[in-house]
């Protein structure tokens, strides 16, 4: 898949590889979030004590 989209990329190929980590860096911070939340909710739901750092 990555081969055919470098295809189309040419001379743009660092700009493709730099947006593709973009991209990559964007879905990891969209995820983080919930795993704070379940961190967070785990030890309530097992009706232990909530640890702070």
């Amino acid at each position: 898949m990555f081969k055919k989209v470098l295809e189309y990329a040419g001379e743009y190929r660092k700009t493709t590889y730099a947006s593709m980590a973009v991209m990559l860096m964007g879905i990891v911070m969209n995820v983080l979030p919930f795993l704070f939340l379940y961190q967070l909710m785990e030890p309530l739901l097992l009706h232990e004590n909530v640890e702070v750092w």
